[in-house]
């Protein structure tokens, strides 16, 4: 096969010989050049650095300043992140330590101590509100920042509804409640958010008041109160005058306060009684109070012996006679047969000398003695019932018997009184002194016991003047059977007359003092301004209860914060764009942007998905984002920053 070749000749060479020579020396000129350039370069910096021998100590402290700046960068982003959350912890704790100095101070202090201008429970509430609000916001740093942790494990989409919910307050709690997972984050921060709500109940029990005790003041030391009462021994009740002739007794002046008492009894009604009293006690006690206390000593009678005094003819005559023919109504009392010529009828009708005998009238004897009446009852009864039968009728003979008795009156808050029965002393009716018109005249011995003696004889003329004169119809119907009526288990003639004379001792006592001056002074008792009282269990348990919440949210924040190699992002909503989804998981919500969170919610509860960083084959950091199963690598692996990878 025949070839053609280019002769070598010498021209050739030559061309290309001068061809290249160009370019060797075009290299060579630039390399020197450059050298040249370089050497130009190098010598001025020299000449630089003799004729300034610290222009390139001057270089260094700018390259510390910019490690210091990048430093100071890092600990001011540092220090933004943990500002609020640390804030948060340090406000709580003063607050915690501002409720508890509050409940030492206020324990034992009256109910008008402040603080700050504001009472207690205006402090308690003030502070708890407070801590509520601190608290709720450490439960909500806690779980904003946990929710980026638990994502890296992968699940449902709609955790971060839920989780974002927790931080809400109770309205956020109560939406978790429908769509509740099992999560040691999420169950715990549902249940303070609800124990929250009993905080400030909870603390208001811690305070209690208390008030139960109190003090008594003599009457010495203060005056307490005044009763007004009838000075038994000093008092003139009697209607006895000049010429103290005891035929002319007729009882007491004020007879109308027996009949009050009698008509009281029926109904136990209160007898007023006239103290004074100082508005601040709650109590007072009038000890040692001057009262009658009358009784009856009674033994059986018959209808056909027993005598009683008919009121017409003045004399006396059996039961028997007085009735005859007709039918008895019982109740009825009589003057007994032993008071002839002492009756009201024949004090009435007396007729006596006008001048006083010195030496005193003899005859004036038969007419005082003790006080006898008859009492006539269907069975024994107070109950008003006409008798058909004399197997039916009880006869009673009886004789009053009057007593001083020192009596101690309680009162409380100027309301309803008590009476306590003190002794008794008997008085003694001495009837030939009673007569003596000349003990009536001397001054000095007008009080003490024979003054006691005639109030208490006059007293009883009364009592018996008026169960026998009062109108028998009224004494029946209006008294007798009322009080029967009233007392079906104590239905008997005595009881009802020992009440009605119980009630007469009171009225006679108490009602219309004599003498103003005359008195009992009280012992008052006032109360013990209400303090505080400090309820030890409830103190410790709401001081130690609310540290739990602040220490499950601070350590849930830490650890959320180190396995996100210490990036804050909370609820950021930017931070959420930012990330945004991976292709193959945006797919699963194609369609779905016009959707509702209700729509959203229910689909995102369908989707698993994991928060990480997308995987790279060149191994270098990628995008942070959500994304499928197996798309990502966790962020927990601590590892350098990425301008150092």
């Amino acid at each position: 096969m025949a070839t053609s070749s280019t002769p070598l000749t010498g021209t050739n060479i030559h061309k290309e010989s001068t061809s290249r020579v160009p370019q060797s020396l075009e290299s060579l000129s630039q390399v020197s050049t450059q050298s040249n350039e370089e050497n130009s370069e190098i010598e001025p910096t020299s000449k630089t650095e003799e004729k300034y021998p610290n222009e390139k100590k001057k270089k260094i402290p700018s390259t510390r300043k910019q490690a210091i700046m990048t430093k100071l960068s890092g600990a001011r982003d540092l220090l933004g992140m943990i500002f609020l959350p640390i804030l948060n912890v340090l406000l709580t704790i003063a607050l915690m330590g501002t409720l508890i100095y509050v409940y030492i101070s206020a324990d034992g202090q009256t109910l008008d101590y402040t603080m700050a201008s504001m009472k207690i429970p205006s402090v308690v509430a003030l502070l708890t509100t407070l801590l509520k609000m601190c608290i709720a916001g450490g439960i909500g740093y806690a779980v904003s920042e946990y929710k980026w942790v638990r994502l890296q494990d992968g699940g449902v989409l709609s955790l971060i509804d839920l989780y974002d919910a927790c931080t809400r307050g109770v309205g956020g709690a109560l939406r978790v409640l429908f769509s509740l997972r099992l999560d040691y984050v999420i169950i715990p921060a549902v249940i303070f958010q609800f124990g929250l709500i009993a905080i400030g109940p909870a603390s208001q029990v811690v305070l209690t008041t208390y008030a139960s005790d109190h003090y008594c003041l003599n009457g010495s030391d203060k005056f307490n109160g005044k009763l007004h009462h009838v000075n038994l021994s000093l008092d003139d009740l009697s209607t006895l005058r000049y010429p103290y002739d005891q035929r002319l007794n007729y009882g007491l002046r004020n007879q109308y306060l027996v009949v009050y008492g009698f008509d009281t009894a029926p109904y136990k009604g209160d007898i007023p009684v006239n103290y004074d009293y100082n508005n601040e006690t709650i109590s007072l006690k009038f000890p040692n109070v001057e009262m009658f206390y009358t009784d009856m000593e009674c033994h059986d009678g018959t209808f056909g012996e027993t005598q009683i005094i008919d009121e017409k003819t003045r004399n006396p005559t059996t039961l028997a006679d007085y009735y005859g023919n007709s039918q008895p109504v019982a109740p009825r009392v009589f003057y007994s047969g032993s008071m002839f010529n002492r009756t009201y009828f024949d004090i009435v009708r007396q007729s006596v000398p006008a001048d006083v005998d010195p030496n005193g009238r003899p005859e004036v004897r038969n007419f005082v003695g003790d006080q006898t009446f008859v009492t006539m009852t269907y069975q024994g009864q107070a109950t008003r019932k006409s008798i058909e039968r004399l197997e039916e009728i009880v006869v009673r003979e009886c004789t009053l018997r009057t007593q001083k008795s020192l009596n101690t009156i309680y009162t409380k808050e100027g309301q309803s009184y008590f009476i306590e029965l003190g002794p008794k002393q008997p008085i003694d009716m001495d009837y030939d002194r009673l007569i003596n018109a000349s003990l009536w005249m001397s001054l000095d011995d007008y009080s003490g016991s024979p003054r006691l003696m005639l109030n208490a004889y006059s007293y009883q003329l009364t009592l018996l003047m008026t169960m026998t004169v009062l109108k028998q119809e009224a004494f029946q119907n209006r008294l007798a059977n009322a009080w029967a009526t009233n007392n079906p288990d104590r239905n008997t003639m005595e009881n009802f007359l020992r009440d009605a004379f119980n009630q007469t001792d009171l009225s006679v006592s108490l009602i219309r003092p004599e003498q103003s001056i005359t008195g009992t002074y009280a012992e008052g008792c006032y109360p013990i301004q209400a303090v505080y009282s400090l309820d030890r269990a409830s103190y410790y348990t709401i001081s130690l209860i609310l540290a739990v919440p602040l220490l499950w949210w601070v350590s849930v924040w830490i650890a959320s914060l180190y396995q996100t190699n210490g990036v804050s992002r909370g609820n950021s909503q930017i931070a959420l764009l930012v990330t945004g989804f991976t292709k193959s998981a945006a797919e699963q919500f194609k369609g779905y942007s016009y959707a509702g969170q209700r729509t959203l919610f229910e689909k995102a509860s369908t989707v698993d998905i994991t928060f990480g960083e997308v995987k790279r084959m060149d191994h270098k950091p990628g995008h942070i984002g959500f994304g499928l199963e197996n798309e990502l690598h966790p962020l927990r692996a601590r590892r350098r920053p990425i301008s150092r990878a």
